[in-house]
């Protein structure tokens, strides 16, 4: 789950135990700014950005920790 964010972004809120998320080292407070490169504002943007993607497609996430542009990170959907 997901929260906007007022300067741009999808606040993570949860996430589940095995999740991709949880492997990818994401933690809730963090935000997700980008997928693979492309601006992300809202989490509706972050869901469609990965909605029509196949399973086991690399993804890049770029997201912010405590405010801090963070690197990106690679996940594989599943």
């Amino acid at each position: 789950m997901a929260l906007a964010r007022e300067g741009g972004g999808a606040e993570i809120t949860e996430i589940a135990p095995g999740s991709i998320a949880s492997f990818a080292g994401l933690r809730v407070g963090d935000i997700i700014n980008a997928v693979d490169g492309i601006p992300v504002k809202t989490p509706m943007e972050l869901e469609s950005a990965l909605a029509n993607r196949a399973p086991e497609t690399k993804v890049k996430i770029g997201y912010m920790v405590r405010g801090y542009w963070q690197a990106q990170t690679e996940i594989t959907l599943k």
